[in-house]
């Protein structure tokens, strides 16, 4: 009867039945009544517009940064967004890390110093590592040293100077999309099956890339 008197809006079965339970218990109104402690303060006009204002003005501002830049809690401001201001996330995206003055000059010297090192000896070996470890820790440090081998550590947010990161990384991750593995054996046997599928050529445009990545990081 409810749905058939209203089309748009009708209240459920169970609070139907709470609604007729509290009037005729005695109540003659729907209106909400005076309630104990403090009013909330925190989603009235002043928050809500601030909340907005910070929105607008930097889409990459995160749930915790307004909340602290406001001074409300992390709920309290979900419900401003979504309940007051009827905004929703449609997609994350990721948006490039602005590196401090410390980082850029870092960014810097390694590759200065690359380019300086490939001009004198072309025999690079570079690596990374993701989930899966193929290889003890310790024993590639007590190797390098041993072998008084030079280690280039990679600077902090740049996978634009490490192959593994601008273009092998992506390429396995890619071929091993949506498949699942129950052991590291299974894993490693699909990963090098992979890996000797990449042509040759594709490894010496990678190389290539690389110099003029880290020119790029120098110009």
């Amino acid at each position: 009867m409810l749905k058939n008197a209203s089309v748009d809006k009708c209240l459920s079965r169970a609070l139907t039945f709470k609604w007729f339970q509290r009037f005729k218990g005695g109540r003659n109104s729907a209106d909400v009544g005076p309630r104990c402690g403090r009013p909330s303060i925190s989603r009235n006009n002043d928050p809500v517009k601030r909340v907005r204002e910070l929105s607008r003005a930097n889409r990459q501002f995160t749930v915790c940064e307004i909340s602290a830049e406001v001074g409300i809690c992390y709920g309290t401001r979900q419900a401003i967004l979504t309940d007051d201001l009827t905004l929703r996330r449609v997609s994350a995206k990721f948006f490039p890390r602005v590196l401090t003055t410390e980082q850029k000059e870092h960014h810097l010297s390694v590759a200065t110093y690359l380019l300086k090192e490939a001009e004198v000896d072309q025999k690079f070996i570079t690596g990374d590592e993701i989930w899966v470890y193929s290889y003890c820790l310790e024993t590639k440090g007590f190797f390098l040293a041993n072998h008084d081998m030079p280690v280039v550590q990679q600077p902090p947010y740049s996978p634009d100077m490490a192959p593994c990161d601008f273009w092998l990384f992506s390429k396995l991750k890619m071929a091993l999309k949506g498949k699942r593995f129950y052991d590291i054996d299974t894993i490693k046997e699909n990963t090098t099956k992979h890996l000797r599928s990449i042509p040759k050529h594709s490894f010496q445009k990678c190389f290539q890339q690389r110099h003029s990545r880290w020119n790029k990081s120098v110009v």
